[in-house]
């Protein structure tokens, strides 16, 4: 999802990169049509707990910055689970 001139600039050359080794590689444009998170001050989360209701694993809320240009809220899109409805899945083994 290039959200970005410079994520359109980096699949293009990925997509010229796999020209050069593969059949055919192409950009399919597309519209995004669900919203992006509304809630910033409380947003979705996904955390693991087991039958005793003890926590074994929550994912991290955003990316580890890595280059400069990603402290830039703008550059980096929520993870998917933000776009979904809160709710609690249980599951039995």
């Amino acid at each position: 999802m290039a959200t970005s001139p410079r994520d359109e600039e980096l699949a293009r050359y990925v997509r010229d990169q796999w020209q050069e080794q593969l059949d055919e590689a192409y950009l399919t444009p597309y519209d995004l049509m669900h919203g992006f998170l509304s809630d910033t001050k409380q947003p979705n989360s996904v955390t693991v707990v087991d039958e005793n209701e003890v926590v074994q694993s929550k994912l991290r809320m955003s990316e580890i910055v890595y280059e400069e240009y990603m402290k830039d809220p703008e550059s980096i899109v929520p993870y998917f689970n933000a776009f979904g409805p809160s709710g609690d899945v249980k599951v039995s083994c």
